[in-house]
């Protein structure tokens, strides 16, 4: 965040709703120094043996395997919520 809620105002001291004239206060205000990028992610150094394991499946778990039409992969994510 570069400026805090409620920062930024219109003359009548009410939050603007149009974003243009927003932009141009904006772009006139001082902005904080950007933290620099990081040279290394050390949460991700781990990721190259994640990729080498295989998925768990159900079995695995003590499970059976679920049959049936409600469990094609069709009916899950963004296919699913479309139908």
């Amino acid at each position: 965040m570069l400026h805090e809620p409620g920062e930024i105002m219109n003359k009548q001291g009410k939050a603007y709703a149009v974003f243009t004239p927003f932009r141009r206060v904006w772009q006139t205000l001082p902005k904080d120094r950007l933290y620099p990028m990081a040279e290394k992610l050390p949460a991700w150094d781990g990721i190259t043996e994640l990729f080498s394991e295989k998925a768990p499946v159900v079995e695995q778990f003590g499970r059976k395997k679920p049959l049936g039409e409600q469990w094609k992969p069709s009916h899950f994510g963004e296919e699913g919520f479309a139908g």
